[in-house]
């Protein structure tokens, strides 16, 4: 009985690309006025997110908020 050699064909698709989600927190008003900023965490948030090629898709904000805290997103998230 003759057998054949099956063949396969590689064809190259580029991934789909990732979305991400930021999240940016300062514990006290304090932090928030003199240590490193909302803004500037989410200037790196959108850094990192350009650099990989993800979509960054929101960046969810919890200004004065403790880290025990159990973390909400706002309704319709």
């Amino acid at each position: 009985m003759a057998t054949r050699k099956l063949t396969t064909t590689r064809i190259d698709v580029q991934p789909a690309a990732r979305r991400c989600f930021g999240y940016c927190r300062v514990s006290t008003d304090q932090q928030r006025d003199s240590g490193i900023s909302l803004d500037e965490q989410q200037r790196k948030i959108e850094a990192r997110c350009l650099e990989n090629g993800w979509t960054l898709e929101r960046v969810y904000v919890d200004a004065g908020v403790s880290g025990s805290t159990p973390l909400k997103p706002p309704a319709g998230a």
